[in-house]
């Protein structure tokens, strides 16, 4: 009995979830773009079976090119861009949070805190520089009335607000012209925001306030000491920066769990190549 020697039919098919990368506009067929997309369970139930639910954004984070390794102190997002600012006080920018520019801050001083509200970048620092820009590429030193590093800054309800080292807090409407208030601490003030009327600071030895108007402040039990690293947002992108100079972003859909699932994305760039995977 002769043996059959025609490995024709073995030849190796494409499954349900083997990628490939390709050039040009179009996708190959029997294949989808690996971008993210939300697509139906039913309709392609082989890749279904295979990918499942994509997982919470938190656990698959994507590291960028931040343009520096100096400490990052604070990252934002407001008005199409993204901002940090870092020790030696390094700036960047971005639009998308992954490809970042590094900018002339105009400060040697450290950046710990940077904010955007009412059409207007301001950053704070140590030895309390302050500045100002419409743009984030062109920055205007402005008088803060400390020497004190500013530690972190918020807008709300009209006021800008800064905390400092020493329990030092300032208030302006416009971030030009800043008035001293009483903090109610001596401790350094790490944190301070805005939200559902009400201005809260956290800061050294667990201290944490609350005030209606960042004039009048009232000690609260924050139950805890530790201080916060900086993290923004813009739907449906997160954005964090540590004390390495790392930047990354994960994005968290929102989809139909019961009828839906998620493409994935490709965190390796391949020249003029965009990645696929079979259905």
């Amino acid at each position: 009995m002769s043996k059959n020697t025609d490995f024709t039919n073995e030849i190796t098919q494409p499954v349900s979830g083997e990628t490939i990368y390709y050039t040009g506009t179009t996708t190959p067929s029997g294949y989808l773009t690996c971008n993210g997309s939300i697509v139906s369970q039913t309709t392609y139930a082989g890749l279904y079976s295979v990918l499942g639910l994509y997982e919470d954004g938190f656990d698959n984070w994507t590291f960028r090119n931040s343009q520096t390794t100096s400490q990052i102190n604070s990252v934002i997002y407001g008005s199409s861009l993204y901002v940090y600012g870092g020790n030696g006080g390094v700036l960047g920018t971005s639009t998308d949070a992954i490809t970042w520019t590094a900018r002339t801050s105009g400060t040697a001083s450290n950046i710990n805190s940077v904010i955007y509200a009412n059409s207007l970048y301001v950053y704070g620092g140590n030895g309390g520089v302050l500045a100002t820009s419409t743009d984030a590429i062109t920055w205007t030193a402005r008088t803060s009335g400390t020497t004190s590093a500013i530690g972190s800054l918020t807008y709300g309800n009209g006021l800008y607000v800064y905390g400092a080292t020493g329990g030092r807090l300032a208030t302006s409407t416009d971030a030009i012209t800043w008035t001293a208030r009483t903090s109610g601490t001596a401790s350094q003030i790490n944190s301070i925001t805005y939200g559902n009327g009400l201005y809260v600071y956290g800061g050294n030895n667990g201290v944490l306030a609350t005030s209606t108007d960042a004039i009048t402040w009232t000690i609260k039990n924050s139950r805890s000491g530790a201080s916060i690293f900086s993290v923004t947002y813009n739907n449906p992108t997160y954005v964090y920066a540590n004390f390495t100079g790392t930047i990354a972003t994960t994005t968290k859909y929102t989809y139909n769990s019961a009828t839906e699932f998620v493409l994935p994305t490709s965190s390796i760039q391949v020249s003029g190549a965009k990645l696929a995977i079979k259905t």
